[in-house]
């Protein structure tokens, strides 16, 4: 009986109560709460570097394309719709003798169906005041040396698979900055996929990450996003000028405090 009622007392000394059992699924729970953010944001940085040294092999063949043809951009067609798959002078075609790879036009973070007339998925977009479409009111394509500082002109920036043509103009690219926050499921949301930034590469070749403005602007602040279409060469605003301090990247260069583009 002894030994028995031992063992017993034993068994009830080994179990946990109902209360600590609470105790310790409520720790869990908020060990969960704290750390799963944590691990989300790791994996977005890391799909961050994928996408950023896609734009960096995307960059090496526009330079090489750019030593090849007489040190000027690639230049094409504006491609919209059906053209997407039956033009071969659009610059992700053009870029790809050098490239080999169409795999790397599709960022990581992408999602979404690929736009029905895509040969292949594509989440970059070009700046036509870099990548011109030809033939337009500039002439042809442009000179690396008509480009003051190239490391500071944008080459190409994020967008999404879905769209129906992949070159923005200025007006264009100011039109999904200041409304990036306000349909996230939409396209606008590609400037925001990394980590609430985006990747762009330069027309220098080299790619860079730019933070936008958090979330919680409804509108977003317009100071804070700067000025693709009318800035000065005086007093040019920087893109994201006040968030990312340690860049200066615009879309194109004016002649004057006008709108006649230098290029």
């Amino acid at each position: 009986m002894l030994v028995r009622f031992l063992n017993r007392l034993r068994l009830r000394r080994r179990a946990f109560t109902l209360i600590e059992l609470l105790v310790v699924i409520a720790i869990i729970a908020i060990l969960a709460s704290i750390l799963f953010p944590v691990f989300a944001q790791a994996r977005e940085k890391g799909r961050q570097t994928t996408c950023l040294s896609n734009m960096k092999q995307i960059g090496t063949g526009a330079m090489m394309y750019v030593q090849d043809y007489d040190e000027t951009y690639p230049a094409g067609v504006w491609a919209v719709n059906t053209e997407l798959r039956t033009r071969n002078d659009i610059w992700f075609k053009q870029l790809q003798p050098y490239i080999k790879n169409t795999a790397i036009y599709a960022c990581p973070s992408g999602e979404g169906p690929t736009y029905s007339q895509l040969p292949y998925p594509v989440d970059y977009n070009a700046n036509r005041h870099i990548i011109r479409n030809v033939p337009n009111s500039l002439g042809g394509a442009l000179s690396m040396a008509g480009v003051d500082a190239p490391a500071e002109y944008v080459m190409l920036t994020e967008t999404t698979r879905r769209q129906n043509n992949y070159q923005w103009d200025s007006g264009d690219f100011d039109w999904v900055r200041q409304r990036w926050n306000a349909n996230p499921g939409g396209y606008t949301r590609a400037l925001t996929r990394h980590n609430v930034g985006s990747v762009i590469l330069c027309a220098d070749g080299h790619s860079i990450w730019l933070k936008m403005p958090e979330t919680n602007a409804v509108p977003p602040n317009y100071n804070q996003l700067g000025d693709a279409r009318e800035a000065s060469v005086a007093g040019r605003q920087p893109l994201w000028g006040s968030l990312n301090a340690r860049y200066r990247v615009y879309m194109r260069r004016v002649t004057d405090g006008t709108r006649n583009p230098g290029f």
